[in-house]
């Protein structure tokens, strides 16, 4: 079976950027693997002809029981669709549009919001479960979704039980979220490594907010001193941050921050800051911007060190952004 390729020829095997499709009505009928892109069913009306979706998407089955969907694709039609998920953990999270989620009888709004933040969902359930995805309209889909069965999460974690969690995730969790999105250059080989990494952090990250979110190591006051340390950090500018002082402007002592921060983004407030500060770059790379006064607002005294910083976080050089930037 063959899809229709962006420019017409047959679409070659699936590569780790992702594999370039056209989706067009009548490649329903005879793609049951489109249920992989959450694709069912089309408004009425449409020509066989009519492009559905348009895009890269990537499907790896990463290990016995765990799969990871990426895809970035542009819905020429709103197409709502249902499914029947079955029994296991299922993950989603859009990096850009936006989604109404409908799970029995409850109801979810997964994507990036205007602000900027991006909001999660993740269920656990041990009975096939139904699924309802509702699209605003035609738009733009960068999309991660993981699954994995019930015997991969006995495997290797607790009786998790039944649990669901629509939450706006963190800045730790959105760079993970964007690696998959737009993978860095790896070694030969180390793809599915690098695929499978992630998606296990992702993980972990996703059943710590579903099922720690109410421990007491963070109550309501320790969830306003981090809105307060992430938002002086935010609109602090260029100038060094000592933990002290983000501390002070949080309201909380340095080692209470510290330990709140671990909790809540995997990492320490110095990492925090370097991360935000270098994502912030990327963007404005992309947009343009003159890498020199990027690296000014990033803090760094030198385009040198700010290279530096930036390969190691993103894999590639300032300069090469621009071309990377889109990629899947």
């Amino acid at each position: 079976m063959e899809w229709s390729a962006a420019h017409g020829a047959a679409v070659s095997p699936a590569d780790w950027t992702g594999q370039q499709v056209r989706i067009r009505l009548r490649d329903l009928a005879r793609a049951p693997e489109l249920a992989a892109i959450g694709i069912h069913s089309a408004p009425r009306g449409m020509q066989a002809d009519d492009v559905l979706i348009e895009g890269r998407f990537l499907n790896l089955h990463l290990r016995p029981g765990l799969h990871l969907h990426v895809s970035d694709m542009e819905e020429r039609h709103a197409m709502p669709t249902r499914t029947v998920q079955a029994p296991g953990l299922y993950c989603i999270f859009l990096l850009r549009g936006m989604l109404d989620l409908h799970f029995g009888a409850r109801a979810f709004r997964v994507g990036r919001g205007p602000a900027g933040q991006i909001r999660g969902f993740s269920v656990i359930h041990t009975r096939p479960a139904e699924f309802e995805r509702i699209p605003p309209g035609p738009q733009r889909v960068q999309k991660v979704v993981i699954s994995a069965t019930p015997e991969w999460l006995a495997s290797h974690a607790r009786d998790l039980g039944e649990g669901v969690c629509n939450w706006q995730v963190s800045e730790t969790l959105a760079g993970l979220l964007g690696q998959v999105i737009r993978p860095r250059p790896v070694t030969p080989g180390l793809n599915r490594l690098y695929f499978e990494s992630r998606t296990i952090d992702i993980i972990a990250q996703s059943l710590a907010t579903m099922w720690d979110g109410d421990r007491p190591g963070v109550s309501a006051r320790g969830r306003q001193s981090l809105d307060r340390a992430r938002a002086f950090i935010r609109t602090a500018g260029p100038e060094p941050l000592s933990v002290a002082r983000i501390a002070r402007a949080a309201g909380a002592s340095a080692t209470v921050l510290q330990r709140l921060f671990r909790l809540e983004e995997g990492v320490g407030i110095a990492e925090y800051v370097r991360n935000h500060r270098l994502d912030h770059a990327r963007a404005a790379l992309a947009r343009g911007e003159d890498i020199s006064s990027v690296a000014h607002a990033a803090g760094y005294a030198t385009p040198g060190n700010f290279a530096t910083a930036f390969r190691r976080r993103f894999g590639v050089s300032p300069r090469n952004i621009r071309h990377r930037d889109g990629a899947f």
